[in-house]
């Protein structure tokens, strides 16, 4: 029983806490390096991922550890057993995924469009 609300403290004082900080040096790495925040494609990729991750722990594995948690402490079985392995498999594929990102560096640049050059000023005759 104690691993189950162990598993459920950990989640919110150590996951949540640990997802919004690999967000924000994520974000802070992109602005301080020559690599950019929306430069490269890896990069915005890598970013989307590490948000989407992170919604989804907020909303997802949280709650699915306190159901646990709380099935465990009223000794009944745990609903969705597969569920917490499913979630935490989900977290693991996206934290090798942005590594994986941040090693190959795929895709090039990100291509923005050129700005409109401003229309040369004729003197007035």
């Amino acid at each position: 029983v104690g691993g189950w609300v162990d598993g459920h403290l950990i989640g919110e004082l150590l996951l949540l806490p640990l997802a919004v900080l690999a967000l924000a040096t994520g974000v802070a790495l992109g602005l301080l390096t020559p690599w950019g925040l929306l430069r490269h494609w890896w990069v915005v990729l890598s970013l989307a991922i590490t948000a989407g991750g992170t919604v989804l722990a907020t909303f997802v594995l949280v709650p699915g550890l306190g159901t646990a948690a709380s099935a465990a402490l009223a000794r009944h079985p745990v609903a969705d057993a597969t569920g917490l392995v499913r979630d935490s498999g989900a977290a693991c594929c996206v934290l090798i995924a942005t590594v994986v990102l941040s090693y190959v560096k795929p895709f090039g640049t990100v291509r923005r469009r050129p700005r409109p050059r401003p229309e040369p000023r004729r003197a007035a005759q």
